[in-house]
């Protein structure tokens, strides 16, 4: 019995490495990724929760060696959870170039808000500060670091209101309901 369930789970995650042509294929690919993603969030939050926890009890408890091992975990969990999707790896590209050209107004903290440029470095440019000062693009996910290099928000890509929304990924900011969308012309 193990057999075939490993080989359905195998070729289940082997059809969402593949582009599909057939809309009806893309899809049931991006339900598949949503469902797989939505399952594992509450297992990621609380273990990404966890490590904040310990780095904070070692750096309080002067325990740098092991505060830069946790740190560390915390990083590559944050690479490595939410892998992008099929849909996700094609539109990376352009949700790239959008960010790298447009100009954006962040929601921070609603109605509280401030003007946001991103800089092709992974720097933000125009209204970047302690807590808005790096960022990433991890498929259709923008992930915004603070200066110390802690994921302080998490904004996932909505192609019906063109605006980046908070996803539910852990981060330090997730309560706020943050979102991005682009700054008036």
């Amino acid at each position: 019995m193990k057999a075939p369930l490993l080989f359905i789970f195998t070729f289940a995650l082997a059809a969402g490495t593949i582009h599909a042509v057939d809309p009806d294929l893309a899809r049931l690919q991006k339900s598949y990724d949503e469902a797989s993603r939505r399952a594992l969030q509450p297992i990621q939050a609380t273990y990404q929760a966890e490590l904040q926890k310990l780095l904070e009890q070692h750096t309080k408890n002067g325990k740098l060696e092991a505060a830069i091992e946790v740190k560390g975990e915390i990083q590559r969990l944050s690479e490595q959870s939410n892998p992008p999707s099929v849909s996700e790896q094609m539109d990376e590209a352009a949700l790239r170039k959008k960010l790298l050209k447009g100009r954006f107004i962040l929601f921070f903290a609603p109605p509280r808000s401030k003007l946001m440029t991103f800089g092709g470095s992974g720097r933000i440019d125009e209204g970047g500060a302690v807590q808005e000062h790096k960022w990433k693009l991890v498929g259709n996910e923008l992930q915004i670091y603070n200066e110390p290099g802690q994921l302080a928000y998490t904004l996932a890509y909505d192609a019906a209101t063109d605006s980046f929304k908070q996803n539910g990924t852990a981060c330090l900011w997730m309560s706020r309901k943050a979102y991005l969308q682009n700054a008036p012309k």
